[in-house]
């Protein structure tokens, strides 16, 4: 007998998130779940992202949000180290001083990625970086300090994702950024409950390293679980 299938769930995973994580374990996902359909959307900006989660276009979303960031994401399903990547080589000392007058590459002027990029650096005490280029996407941006041309705040995933060789290294450790997801109270429970176990699972570890994963703690999730509001969670 089949199963019943399930109404499709749109769901947004961004860059190297779904390629590493995600999608070489979607067959183990739907062998366990052939009732549930998965449409991936396409990769997009963050601002962007954000006014479809409000529109009601997203049914669930992947987020990675600094601790005091306002999103619709509200269920945390880790951490991930994060801080200020330079060229190895790059600085004589090391000093708050000496990073702080280096040049940066940032996120796209006026977004909401840059306002919170600004914000944690800040509190870092970088209070107002010397932004020699910009881009929305965090490869370019990654590219760009392998170059040496600027320094980048970033997430350790994402350097480790777009420099294999190495070639840039932490000078400065922020607070680890979290891993949210969204999920818009009208995906029917059944699916809510089986796609947050399976990114809880997916995304604690890389898959070229998913022989030494950790186990991960199935949830039931209910309706408290997901939220349409901004508040700060």
């Amino acid at each position: 007998r089949h199963p019943r299938r399930l109404r499709p769930v749109r769901i947004y995973v961004g860059g190297h998130l779904l390629d590493d994580y995600i999608r070489p374990r979607l067959p183990m996902f739907h062998q366990e779940h052939p009732e549930l359909t998965l449409n991936f959307l396409a990769s997009r900006p963050r601002d962007q992202l954000m006014q479809e989660i409000r529109a009601g276009k997203v049914d669930v979303a992947v987020l990675s949000s600094s601790p005091t960031e306002e999103t619709p994401a509200t269920l945390r399903l880790g951490h991930v180290a994060a801080g200020i990547y330079c060229l190895r080589g790059k600085l004589r000392t090391g000093s708050l001083e000496e990073i702080a007058g280096m040049p940066f590459v940032m996120p796209v002027n006026g977004g909401q990625l840059e306002t919170t990029t600004l914000r944690a650096m800040a509190k870092m005490g970088i209070p107002a970086p010397r932004v020699v280029a910009t881009s929305q996407w965090y490869d370019v941006l990654v590219q760009m300090a392998c170059e040496g041309r600027g320094a980048l705040y970033s997430l350790q995933s994402i350097v480790d994702r777009h420099d294999p060789s190495g070639l840039l290294v932490r000078v400065m450790e922020d607070e680890p950024w979290e891993r949210r997801v969204y999920i818009d109270p009208r995906v029917e429970t059944p699916s809510a409950t089986a796609i947050v176990n399976f990114l809880s699972l997916a995304l604690s570890v890389p898959n070229r390293d998913a022989d030494n994963a950790p186990v991960v703690a199935k949830r039931r999730i209910g309706r408290e679980a997901v939220s349409t509001g901004s508040g700060r969670h």
